[in-house]
């Protein structure tokens, strides 16, 4: 059921962010820009003053990141972008983060931002891959489960860390991967190893562990 959610948020969510919404930019020059706004898949933002504007594009280079207004209904409560639709119930907040990989980092991407502070949560929903038959090619409108993974970064790093991934059939340990993170914090470690923190209770875990250790220096 979860992954019938998480794929229908998706595919709707192709349509919420492919139309021009009421956002507030964040620049890297430090101005703030209020309007309209669409994100593209090219990773780009398209904006406009009001509806009258010429539009203006604007990129990692120029953009820092965003929130877009999303007054929600019912029905949309639960086919949101993500998990998590009780974070930011009015807006979506995203942010230009390049993904860390063992030896590169990606292009920035707009990610999603679910927890701010000394740790902060990112997470990107996308399709799984297609399925394949036994001859090994494609399977034609047989797509795999949605993809959430989810990053960490830590003092507004330019860059992101992956954590974890749910959905697809993709399965590494919760458990595994958040003490690996958070083994050095007994408070939420300890919490971790009782199961008080399931998968479920990523964005709870990351709110408690800047609760608790983010402003210590």
């Amino acid at each position: 059921m979860r992954n019938l959610l998480l794929l229908i948020a998706l595919l709707t969510s192709c349509n919420v962010f492919a139309q021009n919404k009421q956002a507030t930019l964040y620049l890297r020059n430090g101005e703030v820009l209020k309007g309209l706004a669409r994100m593209k898949a090219d990773q780009t933002v398209k904006f406009r003053k009001d509806k009258e504007s010429e539009p203006v594009i604007y990129n990692f280079r120029t953009l820092r990141g965003l929130k877009i207004n999303k007054t929600l209904s019912k029905r949309e409560d639960v086919i949101l972008l993500g998990s998590f639709t009780t974070y930011n119930k009015d807006f979506y907040t995203f942010h230009y983060k390049m993904i860390k990989k063992k030896r590169y980092t990606t292009k920035p991407k707009l990610l999603r931002l679910l927890v701010d502070g000394k740790m902060a949560l990112y997470s990107e929903v996308s399709a799984g891959a297609p399925r394949m038959s036994s001859s090994g090619t494609a399977m034609g409108g047989t797509a795999g489960a949605p993809v959430e993974r989810f990053y960490i970064c830590n003092e507004n790093q330019d860059f992101v860390t992956y954590f974890l991934s749910d959905g697809g059939g993709i399965g590494k340990s919760f458990k595994k991967a958040a003490l690996a993170v958070f083994k050095d914090y007994p408070k939420i470690a300890d919490r971790i190893k009782d199961k008080t923190y399931k998968r479920r209770d990523i964005v709870e875990m990351l709110e408690d562990f800047n609760r608790i250790y983010g402003s210590r220096k």
